[in-house]
């Protein structure tokens, strides 16, 4: 919806961290204490954990607010730089191609790709795999740090592996 419309509002964080609070080792919070009023409201909800260590939200978030974006067409990856100001070349982008877990080409390299623009990376699809093969596409800063990543399943036939028999 926000990429569709770009005057919609939303995609917020409410609660940032888990309002709780640790007593002899237990996360406590509204109820837990014996108290006749209360809300009866849970108050662990947020992106990371009390203690700021991070969940599963907190990586889902990191997606939906990255700056690279990355589909496929054809046999070509399609990069969108999804910044305002910032050229992809202030960063060094990165893809595997897996097939059936195991890395079979890997290439890093700089794109200049000025904000809102796309590039296109030529990519060779495999023939076939027995589990899937897929592109992990990666944007690294400087110091080395992923801050964007994009996983896209590969159009490549499954061929089904045949069980062992028990003798």
């Amino acid at each position: 919806v926000f990429r569709k419309y770009p005057q919609a509002i939303g995609g917020c964080i409410w609660e940032w961290a888990d309002h709780v609070v640790t007593v002899d080792g237990v996360q406590k919070y509204g109820g837990d204490f014996g108290e006749l009023t209360h809300d009866g409201n849970f108050c662990c909800d947020g992106m990371v954990f009390y203690d700021r260590s991070l969940k599963a939200g907190s990586l889902e978030v990191k997606a939906a607010y990255q700056y690279m974006d990355c589909t496929l067409d054809g046999e070509e990856i399609v990069l969108l730089n999804r910044y305002d100001f910032t050229n992809l070349s202030e960063y060094e982008f990165k893809y595997q191609i897996k097939i059936d877990g195991t890395c079979v080409e890997e290439k890093a390299f700089v794109l200049d790709v000025e904000p809102k623009k796309t590039a296109e990376i030529k990519i060779s699809l495999p023939k076939k795999c027995s589990l899937g093969a897929y592109v992990h596409c990666y944007l690294y800063d400087k110091s080395g740090y992923c801050v964007a990543a994009k996983q896209l399943a590969l159009p490549v036939p499954v061929t089904e592996k045949q069980r062992e028999s028990e003798a």
